[in-house]
């Protein structure tokens, strides 16, 4: 099959394992980027999911995606910075780019 079934994204969108592997990649995404420019961050990010840099288009909406992250995450008290990442990692974890080879 070309996509995920309903089954398989919902396992990726909510289940534990997925999670703990999306904060580990962004932990290891600053290490490996340099830290505090998001835009290394973000290609760091999808070089390792990928194997590839973001497109002009991917590297903007990832940014605005991080922006909107860090606002939504700082009123919990968390490393905003750091749960925005491992919310990119996610979500690049659980693309069809990453679970289907071309």
């Amino acid at each position: 099959s070309s996509s995920a079934t309903v089954l398989q994204s919902l396992s990726l969108l909510h289940g534990e394992f997925l999670l703990d592997q999306s904060d580990r990649m962004a932990k290891r995404v600053h290490g490996t980027s340099g830290g505090a420019d998001p835009a290394a961050r973000i290609r760091t990010a999808f070089t390792l999911a990928l194997s590839r840099l973001p497109t002009e288009e991917e590297q903007k909406l990832a940014l605005s995606f991080l922006t909107s992250q860090q606002t939504i995450h700082a009123p919990s008290g968390s490393d905003a910075p750091h749960r925005a990442l491992a919310d990119l990692c996610h979500m690049l974890l659980s693309s069809n780019g990453f679970i289907h080879i071309n």
